[in-house]
């Protein structure tokens, strides 16, 4: 009984190790896996966040150069027309006008001056009697003013924006109309600059950032790109940003623009992502503290280990208990049965147990006990309970008899008489068996006709013995398998959608071609107007609109040339020859024809056309990302174009203003070059 209990004990202490140990690597797999996994997506969801932000206050930027304009028209036309109000006001004035009658009219008109000048520029009367007698000729400040108080200026007002005062050196918005007043050339007033500013401040992108919400550890800033200094900051976060505390303006500001990581950049005397854009004289940038970063994702790692760790304990508890009470008590029954057996009891009987392998075992070990003077049969039963892929031999020199299961007369391809022969000669049966495994391949495989076999034999003392596995299937399953993964291979070269090639495919082929030193002409195809299928009409209607697009383009061009798919509707051909420009604005203009008739519903319902951009590979544009980035910007230049035809980039321009210098000639490197051509 104790033995019992102590081999019991002895098999469960094994499985349960392995146990713990496969469960326990299992777990530190994943853990590692997952904790990788979360730390990278935190990361670049953070980072991503800040292209949120960015894109967002880029966005907000505009929308304030745009709102600042149109207050400042506001404002113009509001104090221009206060301007008018008071030369009306005067000019029907019947009498003398007085210092009161002026501050009268100040008062109802809002504004804080009011001057009247002459046409020798002298102040006849003002709201401050300090100004009177004033000549604005004499002030350079009023100069603006000059051509509308002699009457040489074709306009009727004018307007000076933080402009000083004569007297009291204050900033103010003057505005100047002229006068139908007797003897009186303009009528000029004069409100704060405060008021101006009041006017446009709600719209200024210092104040939108100022007032965009963040968390504490992010924040979102603008910067003066010319003095480094910052101009605004989120307010619910940290209130300074420097990389080194020692830092000028001016040094902040280099950093600021040589920075190229939007990862990690040691900022406020710990490590933050960054990301910033220049707009005009602003830098934008926004900013996340990294310890927040993986402080959340700390707390994801954390739970994530609880859980795997939960599911492990379950899973651990659940499989020791299986094994347990449906494994380990079968064992200790089959090795006591089997004891006794090998002690002489031939009436033993292994019982049936709860697991079907252990069924079969016991099955096996049922009939090998009841034929075990049939060696051969034996053998048979036994291999073919097993797997009937399985063949066995024991070759025994004293009795010169080799025992064999039946399928290995198939295995080894020989008849039943061949057989024969041998099983009564044990050492010619060795000395066969030996021979064959001589012409085994690097992977221990011997082909015999149809049939693939794996020979394992061994020696020990007079005794010869070994196994016979038939590989067939295994080798014919992995010719299909080879079979699969080759079509799988082309099949990952096509567009699903069109059948086209895909963008995989045509630039390991571009690339191949250009590495010859050969030349091609590639063209880029965009639908115009697409999203206006899938919005009106579903994404169903724009795939078919995508595949009738793909039948246009196998029209229009031969089957030498190369079409595919890049993605969405951007489609490509390549051809493998340098055409003129001639030959291609002839099979530009042969495509877009084919385009209008094919798509004309669509052209008629949602405005479809069709953008071509081209350019050549040469020696100087001799890579794929180069050829692609020229037909790029020349499919940008044919949609600003007006859209609906083509654009030969023939000058390699790699600017999307297509050479159009007026605004950018000294920053251009291509300036020059463009010019000459």
């Amino acid at each position: 009984m104790s033995s019992k209990t102590h081999k019991e004990y002895s098999i469960e202490k094994i499985i349960n190790l392995k146990l713990t140990k496969n469960l326990f690597i299992v777990f530190v797999v994943l853990f590692l896996i997952a904790s990788f996994f979360i730390l990278d997506t935190r990361r670049r969801l953070e980072v991503s966040e800040l292209d949120t932000y960015i894109s967002q206050v880029t966005s907000q930027y505009k929308l304030s150069e745009k709102n600042i304009s149109d207050a400042t028209k506001l404002f113009e036309s509001d104090y221009t027309n206060r301007a008018y109000a008071v030369d009306y006001i005067l000019s029907n004035y019947n009498k003398p006008i007085t210092i009161e009658e002026l501050n009268r009219v100040k008062n109802l008109m809002y504004v804080d001056y009011i001057f009247l000048v002459d046409k020798n520029g002298y102040i006849t009367h003002s709201t401050d009697q300090g100004y009177v007698g004033k000549n604005e000729f004499e002030i350079e400040r009023c100069k603006p003013f000059w051509p509308l108080i002699k009457g040489t200026s074709q306009q009727t007002y004018a307007i000076q924006y933080n402009g000083k005062s004569i007297l009291y050196d204050t900033p103010n918005v003057y505005i100047s109309v002229k006068s139908n007043i007797p003897n009186v050339s303009v009528v000029q007033i004069a409100v704060p600059y405060s008021t101006y500013e009041n006017f446009i401040n709600p719209y200024k992108i210092e104040n939108v950032i100022r007032h965009i919400p963040t968390i504490f550890e992010k924040a979102i800033f603008a910067v003066d790109a010319t003095t480094g200094e910052i101009l605004s900051i989120t307010e619910n976060n940290v209130q300074y940003i420097f990389f080194d505390e020692d830092d000028t303006d001016l040094e902040f500001l280099e950093k600021l623009k040589n920075n190229h990581s939007k990862y990690t950049n040691h900022m406020n005397n710990t490590q933050m992502h960054l990301q910033t854009v220049q707009m005009d004289n602003y830098i934008f940038g926004a900013c996340v503290n990294t310890s927040y970063v993986y402080s959340q994702a700390l707390k994801e790692i954390i739970i994530l280990a609880l859980m795997l760790l939960m599911i492990m304990l379950c899973t651990y508890l659940m499989i020791k208990n299986i094994i347990k009470h449906y494994i380990i008590k079968d064992i200790i029954i089959i090795d006591e049965n089997l004891k006794k057996f090998m002690s002489g009891h031939t009436d033993v009987k292994f019982d049936l147990g709860f697991c079907k392998e252990v069924n079969n075992l016991s099955h096996m070990l049922n009939e090998w006990m009841s034929s075990y003077n049939l060696k051969s049969v034996k053998m048979t039963q036994l291999i073919s309970k097993i797997d009937n892929k399985i063949a066995s031999f024991e070759c025994l020199p004293v009795i010169q008899r080799v025992f064999y299961s039946e399928n290995l007369v198939n295995f080894l391809g020989i008849s039943k008489e061949e057989m024969e022969k041998l099983s009564n000669n044990p050492l010619k049966f060795e000395e066969y068996i030996k021979t064959l495994t001589q012409n085994k391949n690097e992977n221990d495989i011997i082909q015999i006709g149809q049939h693939f076999i794996n020979i394992k034999y061994f020696n020990k003392g007079n005794e010869f013995y070994g196994v016979v596995f038939d590989k067939t299937n295994d080798i014919t399953q992995i010719e299909e398998l080879e079979e699969k993964l080759t079509k799988a291979k082309s099949d990952s070269f096509k567009d699903p959608l069109t059948n086209l090639a895909n963008r995989r495919y045509i630039e390991e082929y571009i690339t191949d071609i250009l590495k010859l030193k050969e030349y091609g002409t590639m063209m880029i195809f965009d639908l115009d107007n697409f999203k206006l299928v899938n919005d009106n009409e579903g994404h169903q209607a724009g795939d078919r609109l995508l595949m009738e697009f793909a039948d246009c383009l196998r029209i229009s061009f031969s089957k030498e040339d190369l079409i595919a798919r890049m993605g969405g509707d951007e489609f490509v051909v390549f051809i493998k020859e340098q055409l003129s420009n001639e030959a291609i604005s002839i099979k530009c203009e042969k495509a877009l024809k084919i385009i209008r008739n094919r798509l004309y519903a669509y052209g008629r319902n949602y405005n479809i056309s069709a953008s071509i951009g081209v350019s050549k590979s040469s020696s100087k544009v001799s890579t794929f990302e180069k050829l692609y980035k020229n037909t790029d910007v020349a499919l940008y230049i044919a949609k600003g174009n007006g859209k609906n035809t083509y654009y030969i980039n023939d000058k390699n321009i790699e600017c999307k203003n297509g050479g159009n210098c007026k605004v950018c000639t000294k920053q251009c490197e291509l300036y020059d070059k463009l010019k000459e051509s």
